[in-house]
């Protein structure tokens, strides 16, 4: 990959200081600083996500990789999410034993 990629994603999902505006992270920081209550977790975890595969596609090579690689990916997040499922699923079925 060219190196002008690199930079223009390091900038948009890193969270050094610079004199360069680096929306995610700047976007981050704006939504901490308003009062949205419920839909603000909701917004930055959408930010979170957006940085995510941002990382994943470009800096762990997958974007460019085979096939099999997609598949390998996809089943970390596959498995990801079925621990959070089960995972919220005994959270919310225990009721006040906690």
């Amino acid at each position: 990959m060219a190196v002008r990629c690199y930079a223009g994603l390091l900038q948009t999902a890193s969270s050094r200081r610079s004199r360069i505006s680096r929306p995610l992270p700047d976007a981050t920081w704006g939504l901490a600083q308003l009062n949205l209550q419920p839909l603000g977790v909701v917004i930055a975890m959408a930010i979170a996500v957006t940085k995510m595969v941002l990382i994943i596609l470009y800096f762990m090579h997958v974007r460019y990789s085979s096939r099999l690689t997609w598949i390998f990916a996809g089943a970390g997040f596959l498995w990801l999410a079925i621990f959070i499922l089960l995972t919220l699923n005994d959270y919310f079925t225990r009721g006040s034993a906690l």
